[in-house]
């Protein structure tokens, strides 16, 4: 099935239509299940365009984006995972960046998945090819804060893990068209476990705002910010989106996939795509049963994960694809249940469940999905919330206010929520 650019922009306006509400509508809080009154709004003013999703062109188009030995150049990304060797000498970034490319060009088994990576070698050559080129560019810049993780989901506890900063690529056709073809490098901010660390990359994150225009200082400010996240050792993983034309004369498939850096071989290596079941699983007894007998905790946000026998080794996403646990004939809580699991996939969250059609970001999506845009209608609740109209950038928005206010903010029913809702969240 072959779908132009133009086709992909015209389906998401269709399938986000009579969802959307109109910017100027203001935004609501999301609120507890309970439906608790939030507690007074903290009153610092975020500008998410440059403090959350930055895609400005002052910054995608920066030398530090665009020049080979830029710090948010793919080739500076990659040598900072790719370390050091024994003997102190930087790890060659070009044999390290090949072997990458090279999974996507043989089968394989992944230890404990019953599921198995069909090689993609067209992948592999138009990698390896854009690399060549340098047609791989940087096109945000994600503050990702709002993943924080706490014990219990309760916030006045020092975290388990503070969030993530990430940077987003798009493989590049020519100077001007992208492939429908994305990499994220997730990493996850470092720092003591605390709520002062927590607050305090609030701040970092917000002092980007207060400059009044993206000038040399913002871009120094942020590579700042950048350079602290993206050091070696601090990549949680790498997501690849892809949609690309086969050379073997079959139909496409759209597929994503997830590396982790494999420190002991110095390199990036295929790993289980988090909280995705195995493409072969839908519809089965098999997914329902684990849905079945964890709704109460998936609803309340406590189940983070699914098992590790059932999570897939990539995730192929037809297009308009919703997991689909449960049809309308089961009860509502386990609707709700199979709902925020397929939400939470990667397949579901790129797809219908989120009424995007591929990227959330990218000239395809275009530049930021209606999901991402927000105000959208969910078809279930997440957990914590009691209503179905979802906003994201508005939530993000809300947490770094709340994380910057500090531990006396930390005990808002809002945040509560939110952070409910996050509880098995990666994307």
């Amino acid at each position: 099935m072959n779908i132009t650019r133009t086709q992909i922009v015209a389906v998401i306006a269709m399938a986000t239509a009579g969802t959307l509400m109109a910017e100027n509508v203001a935004k609501p809080k999301s609120y507890p299940d309970k439906g608790e009154a939030p507690t007074p709004g903290v009153e610092e003013k975020i500008d998410p365009a440059k403090e959350l999703f930055i895609i400005a062109p002052e910054v995608i188009n920066s030398d530090r984006a665009k020049k080979k030995d830029g710090p948010w150049h793919i080739r500076g990304a990659l040598q900072r995972i790719a370390g050091n060797n024994a003997d102190g000498t930087p790890v060659d970034v070009e044999s390290f960046a090949k072997a990458w490319f090279k999974t996507w060009a043989d089968d394989e088994a992944i230890e404990g998945v019953d599921d198995a990576i069909i090689k993609r070698p067209w992948v592999a050559d138009a990698l390896s090819k854009a690399w060549q080129e340098d047609r791989i560019r940087l096109i945000a810049i994600v503050n990702r804060i709002d993943l924080t993780k706490f014990p219990n989901n309760d916030p006045t506890q020092p975290p388990i893990m503070l969030g993530e900063g990430r940077f987003v690529y798009e493989v590049m056709k020519d100077a001007t068209n992208s492939e429908p073809f994305t990499l994220i490098f997730e990493y996850r901010l470092p720092g003591d476990s605390t709520l002062a660390t927590l607050q305090q990359w609030a701040k970092d994150w917000h002092k980007l705002g207060k400059s009044a225009t993206i000038d040399e200082e913002y871009l120094k400010t942020l590579e700042g910010i950048t350079n602290r996240y993206s050091a070696h050792g601090t990549l949680n993983q790498v997501r690849s989106n892809e949609f690309l034309d086969r050379t073997d004369g079959q139909p496409k498939l759209w597929e994503l996939r997830e590396f982790h850096f494999d420190a002991a071989k110095q390199k990036l290596k295929h790993a289980r795509v988090n909280l995705t079941p195995a493409f072969k699983l839908k519809g089965t007894p098999k997914l329902q049963d684990f849905v079945r007998a964890t709704a109460d905790s998936i609803i309340g946000g406590r189940h983070e994960t699914i098992p590790m026998e059932l999570v897939g080794a990539t995730a192929p996403t037809p297009f308009q694809f919703t997991w689909n646990i449960f049809d309308n004939q089961a009860t509502p809580d386990l609707q709700r249940a199979g709902f925020i699991v397929s939400f939470n996939s990667c397949n579901g969250c790129h797809s219908a469940d989120t009424g995007t059609l591929f990227q959330h970001i990218g000239k395809n999506a275009p530049d930021m999905s209606p999901f991402l845009k927000g105000p959208v209608q969910l078809a279930q609740k997440l957990p914590g919330q009691n209503s179905t109209e979802h906003n994201e950038m508005e939530i993000r928005k809300q947490m770094l206010q709340e994380f910057l206010a500090g531990p006396s903010a930390f005990d808002d029913p809002v945040l509560k929520a939110n952070v409910k809702a996050r509880a098995s969240r990666v994307h």
